[in-house]
């Protein structure tokens, strides 16, 4: 193997690792934001579960 070939082959396992580490940073942000997107719904729906209860509760009170 000369050494043109040699460059060449490098050139081509690193390439071939960037465009994987990208791909693979893309999966993960997209994994997080849909993680991140499920807290806040979740979220969003104890507040409103807690809200309720706590309105409830207030009612009862005040009777």
């Amino acid at each position: 193997m000369d050494e043109l070939s040699l460059l060449n082959v490098v050139m081509r396992i690193t390439h071939l690792s960037y465009g994987s580490f990208k791909l693979s940073l893309l999966i993960k942000t997209a994994f997080f934001y849909n993680v991140l997107k499920y807290f806040l719904e979740f979220g969003l729906i104890v507040a409103i579960e807690i809200n309720a209860l706590c309105t409830q509760f207030y009612d009862l009170i005040r009777g």
